[in-house]
């Protein structure tokens, strides 16, 4: 039996969780998290869902180890890191809420934080922006598909949109454009009515789940949609109609091309 504090939203709470420091799991952790607590964080790490598809990142100050994952759930991200003192921190992320837990070799009792992400924009443009709910209904709606992130600093976005739109409109797929969420919005509207972007192409990204699979990291970016999950990470830059045709084929299963209930645009 261990006790747990989570502190968050002004409250710390305690309770009691039978976790077994010697449970087996599943989860296969990435080289170097090893010792007795890493069946704990192995085992944490598949309650939240673990694919175990961990990406190497740069170690922050005080670490020997970082890593990143996507979830089985849309718009949930897993990290994991191990300190210079050998305490393994696993960390869950969705839109709103970022759970820690935190486990020491000297004892292995797990401690869990809580903690509510606040964003900067306000709650009314954030409900028209293009979030995970809005993601999720996507993947839902079109088996598989196209998500084009564009930005009015990147004037090579507009032709970029031309060429991926003929790539789409060749395969079949729904295409969906987002704006840069840190652009300015008068400067969108006018970029977008110049180069006559369908007015979907005004709504911001504000997804994790596309943040994660850095949609942000270059202007424009294409992502690929198949079954339900997106596909791989973020394809960046302007590219010609071809480029994008061999990128979207290689990224999709045979026979998958195809919307269930309409374009995602």
């Amino acid at each position: 039996m261990h006790s747990i504090r989570i502190r968050g939203l002004g409250a710390v709470l305690l309770f009691v969780v039978a976790w077994s420091p010697f449970a087996l799991s599943s989860e296969r952790l990435p080289d170097g998290f090893r010792g007795k607590c890493a069946p704990l964080a192995s085992a944490a790490l598949n309650r939240w869902g673990s694919k175990g598809d961990w990406q190497r990142e740069l170690p922050g100050a005080g670490e020997i180890s970082s890593h990143r994952s996507p979830s089985k759930e849309v718009g949930v991200w897993l990290a994991l890191s191990k300190s210079e003192a050998g305490v393994i921190r696993a960390v869950r992320d969705s839109l709103n809420l970022r759970t820690i837990i935190e486990w020491a070799e000297t004892d292995c009792v797990p401690r869990m934080a809580a903690k509510p992400i606040r964003y900067r924009i306000p709650a009314a443009e954030f409900q028209k922006s293009f979030t995970d709910e809005r993601l999720k209904a996507l993947l839902i709606r079109s088996r598989a598909g196209l998500i084009y992130a564009w930005s009015p600093q990147m004037p090579l976005s507009a032709d970029g949109f031309l060429e991926v739109q003929k790539a789409a409109r060749k395969m079949g797929l729904p295409l969906t454009l987002l704006l840069d969420p840190q652009a300015d919005p008068t400067a969108a509207e006018r970029f977008a009515k110049v180069n006559k972007l369908p007015a979907q192409a005004i709504r911001r990204l504000q997804s994790l789940e596309l943040l994660n699979r850095g949609m942000s990291e270059h202007y424009p970016s294409l992502v690929v949609f198949q079954n339900g999950e997106i596909v791989g990470r973020a394809f960046p830059g302007h590219k010609d109609a071809d480029r994008y045709l061999a990128f979207v084929s290689a990224r999709l299963k045979p026979n998958s091309r195809g919307d269930r209930k309409g374009s995602g645009q």
